[in-house]
């Protein structure tokens, strides 16, 4: 498996700041040689790490987006965690969307897009 570019920005951040393998793990809740396979693409990073890295490395803004998108990017396989709390509309929605995600045309797309882009404002 190649190598992903959430690994390579992975290495480069916690090189940037001097932070071995050991330590970041530790940080994550892993074991380096967990961590070593996500830089190297071998396995998948869980999105919970964006919050984590985000705040154990003190990134700044375009950082933690940069680190979103390669995510986004990397990741093939999302899951969404419905746990208790969200309400029923939510959980319809996400449902939904799982069984036509395949099925959804450019303007669907383009509409949920511009929901998504008015939340993050």
């Amino acid at each position: 498996m190649p190598l992903t570019l959430f690994g390579k920005l992975l290495r480069k951040l916690r090189i940037d700041r001097d932070t071995s393998q050991a330590s970041m793990a530790a940080a994550l809740g892993v074991s380096p040689a967990f961590l070593s396979a996500v830089e190297l693409g071998k396995k998948s990073a869980p999105s919970h790490w964006i919050g984590r890295i985000t705040e154990w490395l003190d990134l700044d803004q375009g950082e933690k987006e940069e680190l979103e998108k390669t995510w986004d990017l990397t990741e093939t396989r999302n899951h969404i965690r419905l746990v208790i709390g969200p309400s029923e509309l939510s959980r319809k929605i996400a449902f939904w969307l799982e069984r036509r995600y395949f099925e959804l045309d450019e303007e669907t797309l383009n509409k949920i897009q511009s929901i998504i882009s008015q939340e993050k404002s």
